[in-house]
């Protein structure tokens, strides 16, 4: 991933992570620092990512079938599929 990517990626999770807590000038709540939220957040992703992805006999429609569970995955975190999923 470059570096804007990662940057605005962690941003899209942060921001939906924090907006769970109750606001003020901290987050009196929040028991693990936001990296570890993020980090967890991500944990959680790729575990569903390789479940998804984890048969190696998939033929091309199937594989584009899990292409698109994938992104949904990403969707479910507040991020979005870029330009390559304004096909929906």
């Amino acid at each position: 991933m470059t570096a804007l990517i990662e940057e605005t990626f962690y941003q899209e999770l942060l921001t939906k992570l924090l907006s769970q807590y109750p606001m003020q000038i901290s987050f009196p709540t929040l028991q693990q620092n936001p990296a570890q939220l993020v980090e967890l957040r991500c944990f959680q992703a790729l575990r569903q990512i390789k479940e998804i992805i984890s048969e190696p006999t998939l033929s091309d429609a199937e594989c584009f079938q899990r292409i698109e569970a994938i992104v949904c995955v990403l969707e479910k975190l507040d991020s979005d599929g870029g330009a390559q999923h304004d096909f929906l």
